[in-house]
């Protein structure tokens, strides 16, 4: 690999997906730069509980694999609604 060129970073953003989800509920409505960021932390604090939350089930139920089914249990328990 030439030393100018530099890998890449895989950095998962949900700009995209938020940005189609607000357009359909409200088109004619934008977001800012920082209510974008501020989303985004939001999403990614939510999958990093879901993901903690998770892992403690499924060494509690002495599981090697997290499966949909926990997935499924987790998302009831953090967010019951």
């Amino acid at each position: 690999m030439d030393p100018k060129q530099r890998a890449k970073k895989n950095i998962e953003t949900y700009k995209i997906y938020i940005f189609k989800v607000l357009n359909q509920i409200y088109p004619n409505i934008g977001i800012s730069r920082k209510a974008m960021e501020i989303m985004k932390s939001f999403i990614n604090d939510i999958f990093e509980k879901l993901a903690s939350e998770a892992s403690r089930l499924v060494r509690y139920k002495k599981k090697p694999t997290i499966t949909s089914q926990e997935i499924l249990t987790v998302v009831r328990l953090v967010h019951p609604s």
